[in-house]
């Protein structure tokens, strides 16, 4: 969830004088127009690799994971409990970003018949992991929960849940500050003890990390086959709404990630987004780019977070057939209408 209180992440420069002739070789060596490559020289491109990776994201460009703070200890983890058939909670915020998370989770767990408990957050219990969620999980005899877009400040809520002997992963973007919450691990590239150089992801992207990462450790640890696990690929089309819907910054990471995303969106392979869509009446692949998914899209997608349940946004994203798809989205098109 976006929070106004926090420093921008990674700031977009503002154009400035260029070189005639660096534009000059950009055009020439990317056949653009003049015009698009005097605002590449004066965002400071130069006619080099550099330039050829923001004009051409590839997956294969993504940076790795392992200066991310407690990665490696949270995925370690997570295949303790799916080895063990615990539990797992997943707790999402209450807007795109959160709820795409757990849309990630669910999917992914689903997929490798791992027992699992999601909720997402209310607006109405305020912002946060809060202690009637710790007290639902507790319940549903979960031991592990991952929250999702929240948690970097939820001090009361982690203790309560050490103390019912449940572990919590955080997984978020918000600033935060030391001394840290009491959970068994926080993957936030805010610390101030991350290393990891790339601060722009929102918390989709951050999920997407993790579960590529159990992704491999399930395999190579034996626990799933290649058969079973899902290529975690598929999984950036949601990726690519929670960081728009966030209004994270489109480089680096970001901006791989949204490209590849986009043109899953364009293939319209997930039904419940094919729904979303149709609805927009999206249904030209030109007709779908960051601007008519940020504004036919995304609204839809937050609005029962901001009017009512937004386990309506994690139903339709899980929904596994376009007509229960198509009538969910009919539901949030008329919640949005109502909030607008």
């Amino acid at each position: 969830m976006t929070d106004p209180t926090i420093r921008p992440q990674i700031p977009v420069p503002k154009p400035k004088e260029y070189s005639k002739e660096i534009a000059g070789d950009i055009s020439h060596r990317t056949g653009l127009t003049l015009t698009v490559s005097k605002i590449l020289a004066g965002r400071g491109f130069f006619p080099d690799e550099t330039l050829d990776e923001f004009l051409n994201p590839r997956l294969g460009n993504l940076l790795k994971p392992a200066t991310i703070q407690d990665f490696q200890k949270s995925i370690e983890r997570i295949v303790a409990a799916v080895a063990a058939g615990e539990v797992i909670g997943v707790f999402g915020d209450y807007d795109m970003d959160g709820i795409g998370s757990a849309a990630m989770w669910s999917l992914f767990f689903r997929r490798i018949d791992t027992p699992f408990h999601t909720i997402i957050a209310q607006r109405n219990s305020g912002y946060g992991l809060d202690p009637d969620s710790i007290e639902a999980f507790r319940q549903n005899k979960v031991s592990l929960i991952l929250a999702c877009d929240v948690g970097s400040t939820d001090y009361e809520s982690a203790a309560l849940a050490k103390s019912l002997d449940m572990e919590v992963i955080i997984i978020d973007h918000h600033h935060i500050d030391a001394p840290f919450p009491e959970a068994f691990a926080i993957i936030n590239p805010q610390r101030g003890d991350c290393d990891f150089p790339y601060l722009g992801m929102a918390t989709v992207g951050l999920t997407f990390y993790v579960i590529a990462g159990l992704r491999t450790l399930l395999l190579t640890d034996g626990y799933r086959s290649e058969e079973v696990l899902p290529d975690v690929r598929d999984y950036l089309d949601i990726v690519a709404l929670g960081t728009l819907a966030d209004v994270a910054p489109l480089t680096g990471v970001n901006r791989i990630m949204v490209s590849y995303g986009i043109s899953l969106i364009r293939e319209r392979s997930r039904e419940s987004i094919r729904a979303l869509l149709d609805l927009a009446k999206l249904q030209d692949v030109s007709s779908i780019t960051e601007k008519s998914l940020v504004f036919k899209i995304v609204p839809k997608l937050n609005a029962p977070g901001r009017m009512g349940d937004p386990q309506l946004a994690l139903d339709l994203l899980l929904c596994p057939t376009y007509p229960e798809a198509l009538e969910i989205g009919k539901e949030l098109r008329s919640i949005n209408s109502h909030r607008q």
